[in-house]
């Protein structure tokens, strides 16, 4: 059954990207249903409001990372709008608490945060080649996929990025869990360094419909290595 072209899928960036991460699923749904791919601001609530204000229904919000852990406080908030989720790379708090263990230590967090600070350039560089496997970095298409970031990255602010790993830092989303019960769709890296898999089998074990999808040798951005494999998992999931 295709897709129904009133069908809304919203694709929701992470820290330190922007809209164009997406390009290969907006190339890939934008003949199949009404794609959206609106900037992420965090001092805002703009992804609900974005949806709010183009009067948006039936609705499947897609986040990767950061994104995703925006993505699980909408849809807790706009239940008659958002019917499908799905979670890339995404973890219910991104640093490691008394509480939750399947986070960055905030130590590291704290030494990239002053890092950035001097050297922003090198950090993003260093940070967005983290977010690859070393399975990834192996491959002959890599320096490919990093030209196409490269070629779609736009200048960052660097208070807001500064700002950005701040908001990260004590950012914690598992109060939502209990509230998703629209079907959910967790796809996560099984070399992910930068949100570890365990993150997804918290998740999993919290959020009452939902599905788990490993790619085992991928990293942090398995819609970027994979699209294909990634764009018929949502394809399917929400036909």
């Amino acid at each position: 059954m295709p897709l129904k072209k009133s069908k809304n899928i919203v694709f929701v960036h992470g820290w330190a990207s922007g809209p164009y991460v997406w390009l290969h699923q907006a190339g890939f749904f934008s003949n199949k249903c009404s794609v959206h791919t609106p900037r992420l601001e965090l001092d805002t609530d703009n992804i609900k409001d974005f949806i709010i204000k183009n009067n948006l229904d039936d609705v499947c919000l897609v986040g990767w990372s950061l994104g995703g852990m925006i993505s699980l406080k909408v849809a807790s908030e706009l239940k008659g709008r958002v019917k499908e989720l799905v979670l890339i790379g995404t973890n219910a708090r991104f640093v490691q608490s008394d509480d939750f263990e399947f986070g960055v230590s905030r130590a590291i967090v704290q030494k990239i945060h002053k890092r950035m600070q001097k050297d922003f350039e090198g950090t993003l560089e260093w940070f967005y080649k983290f977010c690859f496997s070393l399975n990834e970095h192996s491959r002959n298409e890599f320096s490919h996929i990093m030209k196409l970031v490269g070629d779609f990255i736009e200048p960052f602010e660097k208070e807001a990025l500064l700002k950005g790993l701040e908001f990260l830092m004590d950012f914690d989303v598992r109060y939502t869990l209990d509230k998703i019960s629209v079907p959910t769709l967790l796809i996560h890296g099984g070399e992910d360094r930068v949100c570890p898999p365990e993150a997804t089998k918290f998740l999993a074990s919290r959020i009452k419909n939902v599905k788990v999808e490993i790619f085992p040798k991928a990293g942090h951005a398995p819609f970027l290595t994979e699209p294909d494999k990634v764009n018929k998992l949502i394809e399917d999931f929400i036909t």
